[in-house]
């Protein structure tokens, strides 16, 4: 009779996106609102998913909200969901956090993002984006519109992208708007359809 040994083998790592949904349109850290959504995703640092399930408008009323995980935020659709800062902010701040890694990506899709406004800080960049990671980020199915910069100092009306790789450059597709606002910095802004 023979007997089999007992082995144990090493799997490859495996990280599975830990899904965070916002099924409300408030701006607090209430479960299922966006603020809280982005909250947890920085906190778990691994690559999150952010599926906004509710349609309407979220009015920011707290302030620009700070990204600095890989993330991806998938909204309903350009048309269902838009996200305002009502001209006292920009929307989203994409940064490093503290202790957590420069090179992170960022996705977002199915929305639209409005009325994003810096003020006359000197190089206070990106009206209703700021992106300063060597990651890239991505755009798709989205409309930014209405945001703007009022520094003479400072770049990109609606985004502005730093410490970004060059990428293939690809022309901007139909399924990406930038109304009254500037791009800037685009070397690896990726824009897909």
């Amino acid at each position: 009779m023979h007997s089999r040994r007992l082995r144990m083998e090493p799997l490859e790592d495996r990280r599975m996106l830990a899904t965070f949904t916002v099924s409300n349109l408030l701006d607090d850290f209430s479960t299922g609102s966006l603020r809280r959504a982005i909250f947890d995703a920085n906190n778990n640092r691994e690559p999150d998913e952010v599926i906004i399930a509710a349609t309407g408008t979220i009015l920011l009323t707290q302030g620009q909200i700070g990204i600095g995980e890989a993330i991806t935020i998938t909204g309903p659709g350009r048309e269902l969901l838009s996200i305002d800062a009502q001209q006292q902010s920009r929307i989203f701040s994409i940064q490093r956090m503290t202790g957590g890694v420069a090179d992170f990506d960022v996705s977002i899709a199915g929305l639209t993002i409005q009325n994003g406004k810096v003020g006359d800080v000197p190089f206070n960049d990106g009206g209703a984006v700021f992106f300063d990671s060597t990651g890239d980020i991505a755009f798709a199915d989205t409309i930014v519109r209405n945001s703007s910069i009022s520094d003479s100092f400072a770049f990109g009306g609606a985004i502005y992208a730093e410490n970004v790789p060059p990428l293939v450059e690809k022309p901007v597709p139909p399924t990406f708007t930038i109304s009254r606002g500037l791009l800037l910095g685009v070397n690896g802004l990726r824009i897909e359809h």
